[in-house]
């Protein structure tokens, strides 16, 4: 499928990330937001639909600015690498998906 059927997906995102992207929030409690609305808004979709990379890409992208503290124009430091954070809590990670592999294996599931 094309990237541009996926762009709803995108924006349902995006709108979710920017109302809650007014800088007030610690770094754990965007890590919960994150699990609990972001990782899960694409699950019915990847379920679904073979997801573009590079929209699985995009995703990550958006995720991981608003992980960060991103605001336009301004570089955060990134404490450390995106693919630790990817890694179980009990590996020292911080428990996210990836989006790739995520999308995969709900695909799997049907099979």
């Amino acid at each position: 499928m094309s990237k541009g059927r996926f762009q709803n997906l995108q924006m349902s995102l995006t709108k979710r990330l920017i109302q809650w992207g007014d800088g007030h929030l610690a770094q754990p409690g965007r890590e919960t937001l994150i699990k609990s609305v972001a990782q899960v808004l694409p699950t019915y979709i990847m379920g679904v639909f073979k997801v573009p990379f590079s929209v699985c890409d995009e995703l990550t992208r958006m995720v991981r600015g608003f992980y960060w503290g991103a605001e336009k124009g301004k570089r955060k430091v990134h404490w450390r690498a995106w693919d630790d954070l990817l890694q179980p809590k009990s590996k020292g990670g911080a428990g996210f998906r990836d989006f790739r592999i995520f999308n995969q294996a709900l695909l799997a599931q049907q099979a």
